[in-house]
């Protein structure tokens, strides 16, 4: 093969391999104060997990959590509950006040087919408290891309927001689109 012919195929190749994943912008944010350092931490039902997705997720949250200097315990007095969401992209989420949470996207000029949203949502209640001091969240939309493909990512920048406290912010990252 000549060297021309060796690298249009390898350009093609590259072409067809890159066509599977480009940016995926992934949205985070929290409202409330951050999450004390080093905190000793468990997970609210616990026991009610059920399905891979719903273990994975509290999984990714913990490895974040544990990443960050806090610990796992199960009787700590400082509380996460975890939520995890795939919807269509078309539908957004908003408050009864007419504040928008996460909005719709349509379908974008030659898109090939319908976006989802995935989102994580982290539910943090201090010691003793029963109303919860902070939310934090992190979604992505993809077209191809699959949930369990997303966990991982959403509960680091979910993780990330709740250390931050009250806070927006955009990424963006390599994956299926």
């Amino acid at each position: 093969m000549t060297t021309c012919n060796a690298f249009a195929v390898s350009l093609g190749l590259a072409a067809l391999l890159g066509g599977c994943t480009s940016h995926v912008r992934l949205n985070s944010g929290a409202t409330g104060p951050a999450m004390p350092a080093n905190a000793t931490i468990s997970f609210i039902g616990t026991h009610q997990v059920d399905g891979q997705l719903a273990r994975q997720a509290q999984a990714s949250v913990a490895d974040a959590l544990e990443k960050r200097g806090h610990m796992i315990g199960p009787d700590a007095a400082m509380r996460i509950e975890v939520g995890l969401t795939d919807r269509p992209a078309i539908t957004g989420v908003s408050v009864i006040d007419g504040a928008v949470l996460s909005p719709p996207k349509g379908k974008a000029f030659l898109q090939s087919c319908r976006d989802r949203t995935y989102r994580l949502v982290l539910t943090y209640y201090g010691v003793g408290d029963t109303v919860p001091i902070t939310r934090a969240w992190a979604e992505e939309r993809h077209c191809k891309g699959t949930i369990d493909g997303s966990i991982r990512s959403l509960a680091d920048r979910a993780v990330a927001a709740l250390a931050m406290g009250s806070s927006t912010a955009t990424s963006r990252r390599r994956a299926v689109e």
